[in-house]
């Protein structure tokens, strides 16, 4: 978890100076630790899932996979076309929205040992 702000696309390249990527949670269980995590925290923070690819299909940013859950809070994803980035979002408790890639925001970074997820930065 970040102690910086930075957008979406920046976020990625610090992630990836670190020998990391932009957090992909590809389960609910994983999602919930980031979230639980988030919330501990009081901050918003980007994930490594976008719609910029395809306007509404939401996909991790390493593989272009589609997720196949999602933590959206109750009105989200709203603002189509101008908001493409996701975060875990402090004033929804951790659920999920939608935000321009530019605005500055927390970001997660995740090694993938093989094995369980490791959270960095």
């Amino acid at each position: 978890f970040s102690h910086t702000t930075a957008s979406w696309a920046d976020a990625g390249s610090i992630c990836a100076q670190l020998g990391s990527k932009l957090a992909e949670p590809k389960s609910r269980q994983e999602a919930n630790f980031l979230k639980s995590h988030s919330q501990s925290l009081d901050k918003s923070f980007y994930l490594g899932i976008s719609d910029l690819v395809e306007e509404g299909i939401w996909e991790y940013s390493s593989t272009h996979e589609p997720i196949t859950f999602n933590l959206f809070h109750p009105g989200e994803p709203c603002c189509y076309l101008r908001e493409n980035c996701l975060i875990m979002w402090e004033p929804f408790h951790g659920d999920w929205g939608d935000v321009t890639c530019s605005d500055p925001y927390y970001y997660v970074c995740e090694v993938d040992d093989g094995g369980s997820p490791s959270v960095i930065g």
